[in-house]
């Protein structure tokens, strides 16, 4: 049951169960978040200790940097586990296991003719997944404002789409991001799947509700802004 306040509460039908193990969009799955508003760290390996003929231990460092400074030097003695190339680095970010919602799968895959000779990186397959945050407003630092909530719930942002996810949690729901997008590799080492997905008619209104994040237009007629009209979000 949704409450009437939201835009599920005008859809036919919202999460359905899928036990397959197909990975689609819509589909609900769990991946490591990182928070995008920190400031970046990375990892310098230095060497391998006192004995350069080990390999199983190694000496680094962890430094804040910005974008733009100089790439620090690849150490002159290599650790196996942690090999960098000439301009790379190691990014060092904190993160947390949350939901998210697989917008975009990989697209037509690569045949082996274009492939062959190439880095891998180029014709990998990815997922382009949006995190959702719990909404949770108890006085601990995260809490969401239940004010800015409800008017989240009223659509009056296009970052911002509130939901009940059906794996549990807290009756405030949970608040999808759309400035979040990240993409995950396709290897399921990467992300856990969960057995439920979004049913058709909610994919429309993802689809206007990201077409109006990106473009910062709504279209017009759509389900969505049918929807906002009748919750009151204009």
């Amino acid at each position: 049951m949704f409450p009437e306040i939201s835009v599920q509460s005008l859809a036919t039908s919202w999460w359905e169960t899928d036990s397959s193990a197909t990975i689609g969009r819509g589909r609900l799955i769990k991946v490591i978040v990182p928070y995008p508003d920190m400031k970046p760290y990375r990892l310098v390996p230095i060497g391998r200790g006192a004995d350069g003929r080990q390999h199983d231990t190694a000496s680094f460092r962890i430094e804040e940097f910005r974008t733009g400074e100089p790439v620090a030097d690849v150490s002159t003695l290599p650790v196996a586990g942690l090999p960098l190339r000439t301009g790379e680095t190691y990014l060092v970010r904190r993160g947390k296991i949350r939901p998210a919602l697989v917008l975009a799968t990989s697209g037509p895959a690569v045949s082996p003719d274009l492939r062959a000779g190439a880095a891998r990186w180029q014709s990998s397959s990815t997922l382009l997944v949006a995190p959702y945050y719990g909404a949770t407003s108890d006085g601990t630092r995260g809490g969401w404002n239940p004010a800015f909530v409800a008017r989240i719930q009223r659509v009056e942002y296009s970052q911002y789409l509130w939901d009940s996810l059906p794996i549990g949690g807290s009756d405030a729901g949970s608040i999808l991001r759309l400035d979040h997008l990240l993409p995950i590799g396709a290897d399921p080492a990467n992300w856990q799947s969960t057995p439920h997905r979004l049913s058709a008619d909610a994919m429309a209104f993802i689809d206007d509700w990201f077409s109006w994040h990106v473009t910062g237009a709504l279209a017009g007629g759509g389900v969505l802004e049918c929807a906002r009209a009748t919750l009151g979000g204009l």
